[in-house]
């Protein structure tokens, strides 16, 4: 029987104090040395509103949030990828195309920091019509296009979009229509198994009168906090001076959500037992654990998702050692 325990301490959280993920194979009498991994695979895609120059101070108190942002994401081991587009759809607009210099940043991306600002960083020069949800079905599209020349979508990986703006959103269609779109690239989501995540900074609320917009104007993203809601995703107001509590909180839903577990053999299904802080978890498709034959993935679902310092532990006799571990 092969046993292993992970220290979870998953979260991408962002505070000094953030603990760092850890995992361990423990051996019993058998010699065969075998491993689990945690998918910490995570694409973020930010959709930055460049309409106009009023959009400029929020994208620079965003960007200046970038250091303890990427910071928590190499602490906790998270593979991550990020990359940005603009709402301008127009002939002279971004029209889904992945910007800045380095258009995909990750771990490996050197200076990834000041490119990750520059990301954010879009100016407020694009057109006034932000069509932010079409914008990133034509950013995702494209990375699909290009099949396994794409630097940016894994098959694998939890998609998080942010949309950030000031406006409402003039796309064609229902957010219904996005979620279905979003469902049929990354597989149906719920919130048992979620394969995205919609997050919004707008305007929030209409009766805010420290939340105006160019020309006095005010408009609440509905279609967005839609989109979001529906994905179990974070909405906060664009308006707020400080965005520590609101990137903590994209990243506190992300730690809930970021619960598989990878074997590297193949076990006796019968003979898999798993445990949290050594209590053993039913296996329940609800509130315990499944296993996903095709992706070879045990699957913590409702109660059973490991949250700060919890330790999991999955045991289970090797049906199948295989050769090719990636």
């Amino acid at each position: 029987m092969k046993s292993f325990v992970f220290s979870t301490l998953i979260g991408f959280l962002l505070l000094a104090g953030c603990s760092k993920q850890n995992f361990q194979t423990v051996n019993d009498e058998n010699s065969f040395l075998a491993a689990a991994s945690y998918n910490a695979n995570v694409d973020i895609l930010w959709v930055i509103d460049n309409s106009y120059a009023t959009m400029e101070v929020h994208q620079n108190r965003i960007a200046d949030k970038m250091q303890s942002f990427y910071d928590g994401l190499i602490a906790n081991k998270t593979n991550f990828r990020i990359a940005a587009t603009t709402m301008d759809m127009s002939s002279g607009g971004a029209q889904g195309d992945l910007l800045g210099s380095v258009p995909v940043i990750s771990k490996s991306t050197p200076n990834a920091v000041a490119r990750l600002q520059e990301l954010l960083k879009r100016g407020g020069q694009g057109n006034n019509s932000e069509i932010g949800l079409g914008a990133m079905k034509r950013a995702l599209e494209k990375e699909v296009s290009k099949g396994t020349a794409a630097r940016f979508l894994r098959d694998d990986a939890l998609l998080v979009i942010v949309f950030v703006t000031d406006d409402r959103d003039f796309s064609i269609g229902t957010p219904n229509d996005y979620k279905n779109f979003l469902d049929g690239l990354k597989g149906e989501n719920t919130l048992k198994n979620q394969k995205w995540i919609a997050n919004y900074i707008g305007v929030t609320d209409l009766n805010d009168p420290n939340c105006r917009t160019y020309g006095d104007y005010s408009a609440k993203g509905d279609d967005y906090i839609e989109l979001a809601q529906g994905s179990g995703g974070v909405s906060d107001s664009i308006c707020d001076t400080d965005f520590s509590s609101y990137i903590d909180q994209i990243t506190l839903r992300l730690k809930s959500v970021l619960n598989r577990y990878k074997l590297e053999d193949i076990p006796i299904l019968d003979s898999l037992t798993v445990y949290k802080n050594r209590a053993l978890i039913r296996r329940d498709s609800t509130d315990g654990w499944i296993y996903e034959t095709e992706t070879n993935t045990v699957v913590l679902n409702g109660s059973a998702k490991p949250g700060p310092n919890d330790d999991i532990e999955i045991k289970f006799e090797i049906k199948t050692k295989l050769k090719n571990k990636n």
